[in-house]
């Protein structure tokens, strides 16, 4: 134990790719702060694509990985599993913040309909010199539909408020708290 949580290490050199999916899966998680996070992400850079939006959130977050990643023994396996976690959580919350910035009336979708983010994350375990498979962990049952394209609301572009959302309200707050100490 320490300070009172279990270290959990686990040896990836023996698994295969279904437990590391498993870990990845068990490790997503959008807490508050990170669909607050996306929310101010969102209105801060509110026009262009969702996608364009999503991968610059998960630049952001540090959360980019190669694609496909590595499975093998002399590969932080623990640190790729936690990276994954990171960049699905991170698109999940952009979804959320999405749907929940535009029935504040904070944010307006600018095309008719709308599209989960393709969730995939080749795997391989070749390394030069070596054979080995090659292969994808599908996590689309994870997406949230998002429009395509967003922007600002028309009433919020002249007279900006942050009042119709709890979250960002509170951010402006704290920023302006943070500012002055």
């Amino acid at each position: 134990m320490d300070g009172g949580y279990a270290t959990k290490v686990i040896n990836w050199s023996h698994s295969g790719p279904d437990a590391i999916e498993k870990e990845i899966r068990a490790r997503v998680a959008v807490d508050p702060q990170l669909l607050v996070l996306a929310k101010i992400h969102l209105t801060e850079h509110c026009t262009g694509t969702m996608a364009a939006q999503c991968a610059a959130f998960v630049d952001y977050l540090g959360a980019t990985h190669p694609d496909p990643v590595l499975i093998h023994p002399t590969v932080d396996v623990d640190a790729t599993i936690a990276t994954i976690a990171r960049r699905l959580s991170a698109t999940i919350a952009l979804g959320e913040a999405a749907w929940a910035l535009i029935g504040a009336g904070v944010i307006v979708p600018r095309s008719s309909g709308g599209t989960s983010p393709r969730l995939h994350v080749g795997w391989t375990t070749v390394v030069p010199g070596s054979g080995g498979n090659s292969s994808g962990w599908n996590f689309d049952d994870l997406g949230i539909p998002m429009p395509t394209e967003f922007m600002l609301a028309p009433s919020r572009a002249t007279s900006p408020t942050h009042l119709s959302d709890g979250d960002l309200y509170l951010s402006t707050i704290s920023a302006r708290v943070c500012t002055r100490s």
